[in-house]
């Protein structure tokens, strides 16, 4: 069985994704949208850094709704990461979905990242699963959200170790990943990187991250049977000592936050019950009294228990093979584009509607082994 994908989005995880469709033995790339003049017209394996792939990619959506696909990866970026209300970079995207959707085609989507658990955003998510059930009636057709952070560590894996334990107190998990290779400088500057900590943009950026990734809170708090007070979000950013050059190119000025360093935590009873913390350097030097998976970054899942305390660390990348050539920041994306390539079988199978990851088997790499 072999699967016509378009790709949606050659940025910096579209890329990625190309370079694993090339390789997958049973998928077949017929088109790609890009948004920029720079990369219409080019060939799809000029832009991933591969041979020519014999596929252009265009600005022309017109045109892509016109191909038979069976299945659209969709993975812009949403620079401005908040939640898909109307007005927004992320209700655009939930838009051009309903259009892919009624074309016929499935959607296997990375963005936006609040839409891997819509319920986090009460009425609104309720809205956004309505107009994409519509659109996909229309078109016969699924679409599925999937993602690594959020979308797998703290919600799904962490819910499934949580089964190893009882009289659990908290669960923990934590985000240890280098992110001075990253070179999307305007994600990088809405989520407070290279900014001053007293700029007045400050409480948005705080805001974005309590919409991102109150996701993950939400989620394993429904999946738990947790009833939360209330989600807080403190903020403790390391600040650069010095000006450098990110591997990515972002400029950090001296006094500038180096280190995200910030967490959001289901509060009960006054007591931090469900949290993910973050800690995302833009330089591996920086900060080495602040938690970190060593070597190269990855996650931590942290599970407080009375009978059986777990800790379990997620490291991305090894520290041999071709993987240790990747930043941890890298084997993220790429990990992000394995989860949505891995869900394209079972997508392009199931009923036409929005699916949840409790309406779909477990995502597994049934198709990954390539020998």
């Amino acid at each position: 069985m072999t699967y016509k994908i378009i790709e949606w989005g050659p940025g910096f995880i579209g890329t990625r994704a190309l370079r694993y469709i090339s390789k997958h033995p049973m998928l077949e790339l017929v088109g790609v949208k890009c948004f920029s003049d720079a990369k219409d017209g080019v060939d799809a394996g000029t832009l991933a850094g591969l041979p020519e792939m014999g596929v252009t990619a265009t600005k022309h959506e017109a045109a892509l709704l016109a191909v038979d696909a069976d299945c659209v990866l969709f993975t812009c970026g949403d620079t401005s990461m908040q939640n898909p209300a109307p007005g927004t970079l992320g209700y655009e995207f939930i838009e051009a979905m309903c259009r892919i959707l009624e074309s016929g085609k499935n959607v296997v989507s990375t963005t936006p990242m609040q839409m891997c658990y819509p319920p986090a955003m009460g009425e609104l998510g309720q809205q956004l699963i309505d107009k994409l059930n519509a659109s996909c009636e229309k078109g016969n057709s699924t679409v599925y959200f999937v993602g690594v952070e959020p979308g797998f560590m703290l919600d799904p894996l962490a819910t499934m170790l949580s089964s190893m334990s009882l009289d659990i107190t908290a669960i923990r998990a934590y985000e240890l990943v280098d992110w001075g290779p990253y070179d999307n400088l305007a994600t990088l500057t809405a989520l407070g990187i290279g900014c001053w900590p007293d700029e007045p943009s400050r409480p948005f950026v705080l805001e974005v991250f309590k919409q991102v990734w109150s996701t993950t809170i939400v989620e394993i708090a429904d999946t738990m049977n947790l009833k939360l007070d209330e989600i807080a979000i403190w903020d403790r950013p390391v600040l650069a000592e010095e000006t450098f050059i990110a591997p990515g190119g972002l400029e950090i000025k001296k006094g500038t936050v180096a280190v995200a360093h910030w967490a959001l935590e289901g509060i009960i009873d006054g007591v931090p019950r469900v949290a993910i913390e973050h800690v995302n350097r833009m330089r591996t030097d920086f900060a080495p009294d602040l938690p970190s998976v060593s070597p190269g970054g990855g996650y931590r899942i942290e599970i407080d228990s009375n009978e059986l305390p777990l800790s379990v660390d997620f490291h991305i990348g090894r520290s041999s093979g071709r993987s240790e050539t990747f930043s941890s920041f890298d084997n993220a994306m790429y990990g992000t584009v394995a989860r949505a390539i891995n869900s394209i079988d079972m997508v392009v199978k199931a009923t036409p509607g929005y699916k949840s990851r409790e309406d779909l088997p477990t995502v597994v790499g049934r198709n990954a082994f390539w020998i």
